[in-house]
């Protein structure tokens, strides 16, 4: 509410009807644009006259702006590898010159159906790293916060793939032993 900034939600439609609910609840004075309302290319009259842009995710080819900051949470590892390659070259082209992104992600995961490794995600050099921990609570979860410089970062890429340590890959036992502990402590 104290903050002057515009937030673009992107997701998935069903996503969206929720976000929607939740943020016209929570932040009445705040003027919400609906992806159904986003049509046509960029249109900058829309961006002043609202604070709050929920959207899907092909509304991102009408959107020509430079972020500040880019957050995605729990949902690159769902996603096959192309589309994720999509999402970093738009990020890549436009978050704003020291802008941040904080990637909160599984080291590795099947859900889309391949093998997807946070340590092959397809950033470029031009990242320095700000923050790389796993979660507090979720030591299959990573949380890379990183800046977007303006010069090639050699040893970027050299961290990242220190992401793709064996020992967060659980094994079937470790799965099945965190299953039986989660379902028998109840």
């Amino acid at each position: 509410n104290n903050l002057n900034a515009k937030y673009f939600l992107i997701d998935l439609p069903e996503t969206n009807v929720l976000s929607s609910f939740y943020l016209k609840k929570n932040f009445p004075k705040k003027k919400l644009l609906l992806s159904e309302e986003f049509t046509g290319r960029y249109n900058e009259e829309k961006i002043k006259k609202s604070d709050i842009f929920i959207l899907t995710p092909n509304k991102l080819r009408n959107l020509n702006l430079n972020f500040d900051l880019i957050i995605n949470t729990r949902s690159m590892m769902e996603m096959k590898k192309k589309i994720i390659k999509e999402y970093f070259d738009y990020i890549q082209k436009n978050i704003s010159k020291e802008g941040i992104f904080l990637n909160i992600n599984r080291y590795f995961s099947y859900h889309s159906g391949e093998q997807n490794f946070l340590a092959n995600y397809p950033y470029d050099e031009n990242w320095k790293i700000l923050k790389s921990k796993p979660t507090n609570f979720e030591k299959h979860i990573h949380l890379f916060l990183t800046e977007r410089i303006n010069y090639k970062n050699k040893n970027f890429k050299k961290e990242l793939k220190k992401l793709k340590l064996d020992e967060f890959k659980p094994t079937l036992t470790q799965i099945i032993n965190n299953l039986k502990k989660k379902f028998l402590s109840r």
